[in-house]
Order: C-alpha cells, then sequence, then structure tokens
C-alpha cells in the first residue's frame, strides 16, 4: 500500500474507533454532547451567539458504520457554536488584491490543517474592515466550501485577523470538541464522500451551509479524541518517512532501465557476469594472434601500420582481473579506416539519422563504398562514439569511419566494450564547431581482454540480460492496478496486487532462475527490495 493510501486508511480507522482502545471509565459521548448542547443555551441566553433550529436526529440508514460503545452520532451542526459562509465572490473584485496585506483564506491555503498565506491572496486594512464580519480569530476552523472539499485548518494566534476567503466556511466549535479530532474527522474518507455526494455544481463540488451543518459526526469521548489524535500523529510520522523511501524508490525505478544495461557490461567486462573455465586458452594467447594477425594486415595493406602503443602503467588499471585474463589496449584490437572510394553505382547514402531510421536514405552515385553489415563508428558530431551495423549496401556517410575489428576476436564483445564507454567517448570531444572523436582516449584506452571462449559466454549471457532490461523498460509504461481498501486500519496487500517495483527488485515474471541469479550477484541485496 502506497503512503497516500494507508494515510486514508488510518484516517477511515481512526473515525471508526479502531485505531486505539476504548477506555470503559471514559464519560461516554452521549454526556458529552448534552454538555455541548448546555454550553449553546448558555451561550444565545448570553447572547454570544444566535439560536438556531434544531436539527434532524440521524436516522438508522444514515449511519455508514456502527460505532464503539461510548462513541455517538450527531451532526456538525450539532458541535458547533457557529457556522458562517465566507464572503460571496461579488463582495471581492481583482482590483481589491494586493501585493503585501492581509491573507485571505481560500481552499488552496488550507494544508495539513494549516492556513499558509499566499502572496497573490491578499488585501488592504480597508478591505478588510468592509469585510469585518469575515474576519478569523484564534480557534476558528476554516473548511473549504468548494473544489477539493475535505479541507480544512486551524486558525492559531499567527493567522488571527486574517480574511475568509469566497470559497471557504468558517466556524468555531464547541469547547468540548479538541480541533485536530474535528479536523482528523473532516478529512477522512467517510466525511468526504459524504461531502461530494451531498454536494451541488457540475463543473466543481459546492457545499452550501445546509449540507455543511447537517454531515454526520461520529462524536468519541473527549479523552478518546485526544489518544485518537495522538496515535495518528505517530502513525502520519511513520508515513512521512514511508513516502520518502517511496519517492526514493520511484527515482531508483525510473532511471533502472536506464542504468542496469550499464552495470550489466561493466559486470561483463570485469569477469563477473559468467563463471571462468581454467581449461579455456589465456588471453595471453589470443593476444599473440590478434598482433600477428595486425602485422599480416598491415603487410597487405588493409590496415595501415600505426605508432606503437604505450604499455598499460599499473595506476591505469581501474580493477584487478580473472585468472586467464590480460589487459590491453583499444587500439590494439580495433582500427579506424577511412572506405574505399567508389562511383558509378547509385546506392543510399547512409548517415546517422538514416542509420537511426529518423530519415529515408538518399541516392547517390559515389561516395566510400560500404557492405551490408560492416560496422562504423560516429567520429564527428555530438554523439561521436556511437557504433552502428549497415543493414544494407551504400555509401559512408562523411561524419564516420569503418571500424575495422581483428578476426581472432569475438566481434560482439569489443562492441559490448565500446558501448560501455560512449558517455566516455561523447564527453571528451574535441573540437568545437564540430566535435569530433578524440581519438588518442579512444585508442589508449585499456581493454579487458578474456579469452575468446569466455568472451561467447559473457556475449551470450549479456544478450539474455539485455532482452530483460528492454521487458523493464517496457514495463514502466504500463499502468498497475492497486487494490485498497478505504475502511482497514492497516495495509493489506491483495494477491492481484501489482507494484512497478517488481522490476527493480528482480521480480519480474518470466525472468529465468538463472537470470534472476546473476542479478543478484552484481547488485546484492538492492534487488531484494
Amino acid at each position: 500500500m502506497k503512503a497516500a493510501q494507508l494515510r486514508q486508511s488510518i484516517l477511515q480507522a481512526a473515525v471508526q474507533g479502531k485505531l486505539v482502545p476504548q477506555n470503559i471509565h471514559d464519560e461516554p459521548a452521549s454526556e458529552l454532547l448534552e454538555h455541548i448542547r448546555q454550553e449553546k443555551s448558555w451561550l444565545v441566553k448570553e447572547g454570544k451567539i444566535k439560536k438556531e433550529k434544531p436539527l434532524p436526529p440521524i436516522a438508522e440508514d444514515e449511519t455508514p458504520y456502527d460505532l464503539p460503545d461510548g462513541w455517538v452520532w450527531c451532526r456538525l451542526g450539532d458541535i458547533t457554536q457557529f457556522v458562517a459562509t465566507g464572503p460571496f465572490g461579488s463582495m471581492l473584485h481583482k482590483s481589491d488584491y494586493v501585493n503585501n496585506g492581509i491573507p485571505l483564506v481560500n481552499p488552496a491555503n488550507m494544508k495539513n490543517g494549516i492556513a499558509v498565506a499566499s502572496d497573490r491572496m491578499m488585501v488592504d486594512e480597508a478591505t478588510r474592515d468592509r469585510l469585518s464580519s469575515y474576519i478569523l480569530h484564534k480557534d476558528d476552523i476554516v473548511v473549504a466550501r468548494r473544489g477539493d472539499l475535505g479541507r480544512c485548518a486551524i486558525i492559531t494566534e499567527n493567522e488571527d485577523g486574517w480574511l475568509c476567503g469566497t470559497g471557504s466556511f468558517f466556524l468555531h466549535l464547541s469547547s468540548f470538541i479538541y480541533q485536530q479530532y474535528f479536523v482528523l474527522l473532516f478529512s477522512s474518507p467517510v466525511s468526504r464522500e459524504q461531502l461530494i455526494g451531498e454536494s451541488v455544481g457540475t463543473t466543481m463540488s459546492n457545499l452550501n451551509h445546509g449540507i455543511l451543518k447537517n454531515l454526520n459526526f461520529p462524536l468519541p469521548p473527549l479523552a478518546e479524541q485526544q489518544r485518537i489524535v495522538a496515535k495518528v500523529d505517530e502513525l502520519m510520522v511513520l508515513c512521512d518517512e514511508l513516502e520518502a523511501a517511496e519517492k526514493e524508490l520511484d527515482a531508483l525505478e525510473s532511471r533502472f532501465a536506464e542504468y542496469l544495461p550499464k552495470s550489466i557490461l561493466q559486470a561483463a567486462v570485469q569477469g563477473k557476469l559468467v563463471p571462468q573455465n581454467v581449461h579455456d586458452e589465456p588471453a595471453t594467447e589470443l593476444l599473440k594472434r590478434i598482433q600477428q594477425e595486425k602485422v599480416r594486415l598491415v603487410r597487405e595493406g588493409k590496415i595501415k601500420k600505426e605508432k606503437p602503443l604505450p604499455p598499460i602503467a599499473e595506476d591505469e588499471i581501474p580493477y584487478d582481473l580473472p585468472d586467464g585474463w590480460v589487459w590491453c589496449r583499444l587500439g590494439g584490437v580495433v582500427s579506424l579506416l577511412e572506405g574505399e572510394k567508389a562511383s558509378g553505382n547509385p546506392l543510399p547514402y547512409l548517415e546517422a539519422k538514416v542509420l537511426r531510421g529518423q530519415k529515408t536514405p538518399a541516392i547517390v552515385d559515389e561516395g566510400k563504398f560500404i557492405k551490408e553489415g560492416t560496422k562504423l563508428i560516429l567520429v564527428d558530431g555530438e554523439n561521436s562514439g556511437e557504433i552502428f551495423i549497415s543493414p544494407m549496401e551504400g555509401y559512408m556517410g562523411s561524419t564516420f569511419k569503418v571500424l575495422h575489428i581483428v578476426k581472432a576476436l569475438w566481434l560482439p564483445f569489443i562492441l559490448r566494450f565500446i558501448e560501455l564507454h560512449k558517455d566516455l567517448f561523447r564527453n571528451s570531444k574535441k573540437g568545437a564547431a564540430i566535435p569530433h572523436l578524440n581519438k588518442d582516449i579512444f585508442f589508449h584506452l585499456p581493454l579487458p581482454l578474456p579469452p575468446l571462449a569466455e568472451q561467447q559466454r559473457i556475449v551470450a549471457k549479456v544478450d539474455e540480460l539485455m532482452a530483460l532490461c528492454n521487458k523493464l523498460k517496457a514495463a514502466r509504461d504500463i499502468s498497475v492496478k492497486h487494490i485498497t481498501s478505504n475502511i482497514v486500519p492497516f495495509p493489506q496487500q491483495g494477491e492481484d496486487e501489482l507494484e512497478i517495483g517488481i522490476a527493480a527488485r528482480g521480480e519480474m515474471q518470466e525472468l529465468s532462475e538463472e537470470a534472476a541469479q546473476d542479478i543478484k550477484e552484481m547488485f546484492g541485496d538492492d534487488c531484494n527490495g
């Protein structure tokens, strides 16, 4: 259950008498209600409030649930000394508002039982004097008359002298009612449901004086009112902590589909994704064959002879490699080729937007010819370092070079390694007007080289986990149904309830046990929720 839903369940349990135990020694609410009637009679006799018509008793079919012993149903008008409507809209005009003045209290200014001023809703002293019958005083309560029904706020010494807004009622409770309990009850699901059900208006819910005063009010003994509020305050602190944790989890989940692929690749190139096999030919032997192949390619004129790359210094090694692996430089296994010029045969011009599927290729008669399946690397532009595999034969765009990888290597492993470092290449571009790939960084980048057989196992595992990442990314856009109850005091999770967080916790359906174990080993307890 989400924090917002839990808050509503707590409030619902509170006003049903299910949150704290009853005490048989408490004065029953029926006696409390009699004290309130006597108080109102005395205030009428003293001329402090006006005598009002008696409100009708609550019929049996009006009560939404049974109350505990010692409680009683009454109406909101039974427990108030007065209820008043804020000024009508015609009493206030746009020209009456000032930047610095006396705040108005409208529904938008009621937050968590507190009145909060708004710089855009203030009036001057003259306007307040004109509307003096709507001035608020300490211990008044302001409630929403329209819009988000159920909002209310207690006026404290700090707000004494503010003005009730046009969208509000203001009232004063009997001294035998605990103000915080009233706020709790008024904002509870049962009260909101009744207010909305009784409200009038098509585009916005509106209350009138009669609807408000006739609101059903479950009245507990005064001592229990105070115990209820204390328990609610305690639980709301926990809800705040839950809400903060939810926000952190939501932030993690929103980035999870983005971060997980990179984490998978990082684990792959560190030798943590698949087990090593002592029978694999060590990478030192593979590196010898790579060097021999490059010498042969230079001799055959297929690649240019390059300056020797410096050996990898100890302070360049970011982590220890498993047995059988070896460090080398990326430039020792790949080359960037210009491509061969050709003409006379109309073919598609393969620029970056074409290869991304964002543009239909133009047909040109000449250029640098490439075959279908050619590996290309973007060397100019903001996305320098991005890798493409040509889906067709054509002429290579001017911002590309051919990425040549020696045949002795398992090609997909090197492509995954380059993909892992795409941010490095993009962030280290040279040039201002037309940024381009920093070839020094590209060629000098330390490459952790596994045995050839392990490269193949790594790529197979990466492909499996990347398929999972695609499912996670798709799942982020699926609306999830939450089954909740507005009457239970504590969270209950039904069998059908789903959380988007299942993805971040590695609980997604159709995930093999082996893949789930891989995720768990890579991320530890972070994947267990």
